[in-house]
This record gives C-alpha cells, sequence and structure tokens, in this order.
C-alpha cells in the first residue's frame, strides 16, 4: 500500500512544481515581450535619426562656415600712395590760384628752400670775393713805381695781399657754405604739381634747382679775374728773385685757392657755392618777378573696409594733404601771400571692381 506525501499546506508537491514552472513561464513570456517592444521602439527611435541624419547630410551646416575677411598688408591703405597725389593736386590748385590772381608778368621762381637768405648770403660772398680779388689784381698790374726798399707803397700792397689770404681761404672750410637737406619726395611732388598748373595757365615758370644756369656777372667777373691772375703769375716768373715776385705769387695762390673752394661741394651739400650763386643771380637780372615756397606737409590716409559675411566688402579710402606755400615779390622784397592749402581725395567702391575716385 503506498502512502502520497502531503505538504504541511496540503498542496501536492507536483502541483506546486507545475505552478512555479507556469508563473516563471509566465514572467519570461513578459519580460520577452517588454524587451521586443523595447527593440522596436529603439528601431524607430534609429530609424527615425537616420532618416534624420540623412536630410540634415543634405542642408549644408552654416554655422561651420567661416566668415570672410579683407586683410591689407602693413599699415598702409589701399591705393594710398597714388590717392595722396591726387590730393597734392586738389592742394596745389589752390596754390596756383592764388598765383594766378597776382597776374604776373614775369618769370615765377618755384623752390623748397626755406633758407633764401643763406642762399643770397653765399652769392654776396662768392661776389664779394670775386670783386675783392680783382681790385687787388688790378693794383698788381698797375705800372710799377720807383723800388725803394720797403717803401710804404710796397708794404701796403703787401698788407692787401695778406689780409686777402684769410677771407679768401675761409671760402674752402665746409662750415662756411650755407646748405640745406635735401628735400623730400613730397616736396618734390608738390613743386611738380604746382608748376605743371602754372604752366598749362601760360605762367613762365622756374624751378629753383631744375634748370640751367644763364650767363651771369659772375660769370664774367670770374673771366677777368682769371685772366689777371695769368697775367700776374707771367709778371712772378719775369721777376725772378725779386721780393715782390713771393706777393705776387702769394696773390696767385689766394685767388687758386678761392675758384677751388667756390667750385667743391661742401659735406652734405648738393652744389658748390659758385652753382648757388649762379642760380641766385636769376633773382637779380629782373627775369624773376615772384619767388614761391612750396612744401608739402605730411598728410594721412584713412581706410574703412566694411567687411561683409556675403558678397563683396565694401571699402573707402580718404587722403588729406596740405602744401604751405609763401609768395615774395622781389621787387620790394615783400611777401604778398602766404598759406596752407589743403587737399582731399577719395576712393570709394567695392574690392575686386573698378573705384571710383573724387576728386
Amino acid at each position: 500500500m503506498s502512502t502520497s506525501i502531503q505538504a504541511r499546506d496540503g498542496t501536492d508537491p507536483d502541483t506546486a512544481k507545475k505552478a512555479a514552472e507556469a508563473k516563471k513561464a509566465e514572467a519570461d513570456a513578459r519580460a520577452a515581450e517588454t524587451a521586443a517592444d523595447r527593440a522596436a521602439e529603439e528601431l524607430v527611435q534609429w530609424r527615425e535619426k537616420n532618416r534624420r541624419d540623412q536630410w540634415a547630410a543634405l542642408v549644408p551646416d552654416l554655422s561651420k562656415v567661416q566668415l570672410g575677411t579683407t586683410s591689407v598688408a602693413g599699415d598702409h591703405a589701399v591705393r594710398g600712395s597714388a590717392l595722396a597725389l591726387r590730393a597734392v593736386e586738389d592742394a596745389a590748385g589752390e596754390v596756383v590760384g592764388v598765383v594766378e590772381r597776382l597776374q604776373p608778368t614775369g618769370a615765377v621762381l618755384i623752390t623748397d628752400d626755406v633758407d633764401l637768405a643763406g642762399g643770397e648770403a653765399s652769392r654776396r660772398s662768392v661776389l664779394s670775393g670775386l670783386e675783392h680779388l680783382t681790385r687787388t689784381a688790378e693794383r698788381l698790374l698797375a705800372p710799377a713805381q720807383p723800388r725803394a726798399e720797403e717803401s710804404p707803397a710796397a708794404l701796403a700792397l703787401g698788407s692787401v695781399v695778406a689780409q686777402a689770404v684769410p677771407a679768401l681761404m675761409s671760402l674752402a672750410s665746409p662750415k662756411r657754405s650755407l646748405t640745406t637737406s635735401a628735400a623730400p619726395v613730397d616736396d618734390l611732388a608738390c613743386a611738380a604739381t604746382v608748376i605743371g598748373k602754372l604752366v598749362a595757365a601760360k605762367v613762365r615758370v622756374l624751378h629753383d634747382a631744375f634748370r640751367m644756369p644763364a650767363a651771369t656777372r659772375l660769370e664774367q667777373a670770374l673771366t677777368d679775374l682769371t685772366a689777371k691772375r695769368d697775367g700776374i703769375a707771367e709778371r712772378a716768373d719775369q721777376l725772378g728773385d725779386d721780393p715782390a715776385a713771393g706777393r705776387l705769387r702769394s696773390f696767385v695762390a689766394s685767388v687758386d685757392a678761392f675758384t677751388a673752394a667756390i667750385a667743391a661741394v661742401p659735406e652734405h651739400a648738393t652744389r658748390s657755392p659758385w652753382a648757388d650763386a649762379c642760380l641766385r643771380e636769376a633773382l637779380h637780372d629782373n627775369s624773376v618777378e615772384y619767388v614761391v615756397l612750396v612744401k608739402g606737409v605730411a598728410g594721412s590716409t584713412t581706410q574703412l573696409v566694411n567687411d561683409r559675411p556675403f558678397g563683396r566688402d565694401d571699402v573707402s579710402v580718404t587722403a588729406d594733404v596740405s602744401i604751405t606755400y609763401l609768395v615774395l615779390r622781389l621787387a620790394d622784397n615783400r611777401l604778398v601771400a602766404a598759406g596752407a592749402a589743403a587737399g582731399t581725395a577719395t576712393m570709394t567702391g567695392k574690392i575686386g571692381r573698378r573705384l571710383r575716385v573724387t576728386p
């Protein structure tokens, strides 16, 4: 006889086991269903993301676009030099208008040398030296007086020659020459622009340095002195060892030193005293009526660039230049006009295209 074993709660063990297995299977089924639902949801999300990525790939990402920039090398504005010359032309028009209102009948001399008095002093020094040596030479070439040992006349003549030597030799020193610094390019550009407009207005105009010196009384005076010097040298040779010959040779040496000094170009100068003196002679032969000083003043350029993300950049450049001028009337050594003429030029447009310049 078999006896069945009952659980304490009266439940059959096999039945309980089957019930537990059924619950586990049900839980596993629910877990599998949940996992399947989750996988399906993730698949839908992946497909949606993939679809968005595909569409996004067709649309450019503007956030990654780098904005265009315009760079100007160095610290100069675009076409600043050319624009500055246009501004110079604008300012020169005012200077020319001042000169035209004076209605000159003679020549107008354009210069950038402020030290007009210094150049005139150099000319007078050369002229004075020529005249002094010429007078001394005439005395030496005068008919000889009866000789006497150390006669008062001989002593006086020796004194004249002795006094001439230091003064003439001093002309050989560069410190005696009054020089000016080389004119900067902007001064020459201003002078050239003013001259061009005056020529167009039918005004006779000369440049202080860029011209050939005309034949002057200085040239004739130097020729006369050279002839007298040669005559004195010949007489000294004829006298031989006579004491008077020594004084004559001393004078000849003074003339040679003088001519060498005025022909030499001093240090830091561009012309010799002789060349300066010859050029200054134009102010004394009644051919020049007015002297006009023209000096360029350092200007400035201002550049504005409108940097556009799309399209060509807008650019605007402005140049400002000034010209200082003085007008001297030679007839009475009087200043009749002076001022500072301002000129402006502007360039506008788009970079890469033709730019518009005004005026």
